[in-house]
């Protein structure tokens, strides 16, 4: 894949994530991934080295403003999200060698009904690739996803983005790939990956990000 980028003015906040996040394996929706996008923002603000006891808290009218969805939409949103959250794992391979190691984004998980807020806080494991990032890492403006609706489009946005250095994307391996979106059983044929996951993940890409990518082969 090659991508161009259109630079625009700078609107949101900036998300910041190891690449070894970035290539790492797991499978969350789109209101998980957006949840934890806001959370790494506000872990982002503490102008100190962050403890596994922080607890990071979002408010629904953050999501909503963020987002641009419904207030009901929100709340819920806020309830379900914060749940698959707590219940999802990463998985985390060595470059140099067959060592995997799967971890957990967070070790405690809150929500206040009452307060339309929910709560996370990161595991011992998560916050080196959060936070204190001085090599390796990869920022975007939230705004940038923030209208994006497929949780593949989010994703593969921020693989293409860890490569804007360079205008074009390293090639993966297929197994690799479909790893990376932890999709098990889905499309193991390519043309189907292509048609069902891949060009449509493209498609919202171009119309509603800063980034025009380009498919070859």
């Amino acid at each position: 894949m090659k991508n161009s980028i259109d630079k625009g003015n700078h609107m949101g906040e900036l998300v910041v994530k190891s690449n070894d996040l970035i290539n790492a394996s797991y499978n969350l929706g789109v209101v998980e991934q957006r949840l934890l996008l806001l959370c790494i923002i506000a872990a982002r603000k503490k102008d100190r080295v962050l403890s596994p006891s922080d607890i990071f808290y979002i408010h629904a009218s953050e999501y909503i403003e963020q987002f641009d969805v419904d207030r009901s939409v929100a709340y819920r949103a806020l309830a379900e999200g914060i749940k698959g959250i707590y219940d999802s794992e990463i998985k985390l391979t060595s470059k140099n060698s067959r060592k995997k190691i799967n971890i957990r984004w967070c070790w405690k998980a809150e929500y206040d009904e009452d307060h339309a807020t929910v709560g996370v806080a990161f595991t011992d494991d998560v916050i080196p690739l959060i936070s204190a990032l001085e090599q390796r890492f990869t920022s975007y403006d939230i705004d940038q996803i923030a209208k994006l609706t497929s949780k593949y489009a989010i994703r593969l946005y921020e693989l293409v983005i860890a490569w804007r250095s360079i205008n074009k994307t390293p090639v993966f391996e297929l197994e690799d790939f479909r790893n990376i979106f932890e999709l098990k059983e889905k499309y193991k044929v390519f043309s189907n990956l292509r048609v069902r996951m891949i060009e449509p993940s493209l498609s919202e890409i171009n119309e509603k990000t800063d980034l025009k990518v380009l498919l070859t082969g």
